[in-house]
């Protein structure tokens, strides 16, 4: 049987509203002014989309107007666990207010729990690794990477819950402008502080 890693994932997905628009408008031709116009948003928002504050637990991902922040859950570390999820919401509605001011239409998130699978050892695989060539060409060649399989998001479950839940949009009666959270996520943050750290701040519910 083969040996995979598996790991414990919370996820946060987070989309920009209306971000599709305006390239199905222009035959998505990104030299239109309003392509450059979605792409000026999004240059505004790189700071805040691209930051995290726990790094050591933590990996993001960004998707064009897409951000996945996967959360692999410490076993003795519930501080860390809450500083994670304060930050996300915090982070979240500061990407709301901060494109919302410019005109634009804010973000909808979700966040979830679900294992992650790895089944591959590599996460990404250089240009040099594909051809015959000297071991000095080799290295050179290989900072070109041409196969990217993020160890983060091999059959990461949480991750496409959170897609699938959000890809339902105000069909499946979920809010533009808000960051949903799964029951089933909210299940596991209160098991994992009882287990992790019930002297520390009580048991919770």
């Amino acid at each position: 049987m083969d040996n995979f890693i598996f790991k414990n994932s919370f996820c946060a997905w987070i989309d920009l509203l209306g971000y599709g628009a305006a390239f199905y408008q222009n035959d998505w031709d990104l030299h239109a002014s309003e392509s450059i116009k979605n792409l000026c948003r999004i240059k505004k928002l790189e700071p805040v989309l691209h930051s995290i504050s726990t790094p050591f637990f933590e990996t993001l991902f960004s998707l064009n107007d897409g951000i996945i922040r996967n959360f692999d859950i410490p076993q003795k570390d519930a501080l860390m666990m809450m500083q994670w999820l304060v930050d996300v919401l915090l982070k979240f509605k500061v990407i709301n207010d901060l494109d919302t001011s410019n005109g634009f239409y804010g973000a909808r998130g979700v966040i979830t729990y679900g294992l992650r699978a790895q089944y591959r050892d590599f996460d990404t695989i250089g240009k040099g690794d594909l051809i015959q060539t000297s071991n000095e060409k080799r290295e050179e060649y290989n900072k070109t990477r041409i196969i990217y399989t993020p160890n983060e998001m091999q059959m990461n479950t949480a991750f496409s819950k959170a897609y699938i839940i959000e890809s339902g949009g105000s069909s499946k009666g979920l809010l533009k402008n808000r960051i949903h959270l799964d029951e089933k996520m909210l299940d596991k943050f209160v098991y994992y502080i009882n287990h992790a750290a019930p002297t520390q701040f009580g048991l919770t519910d």
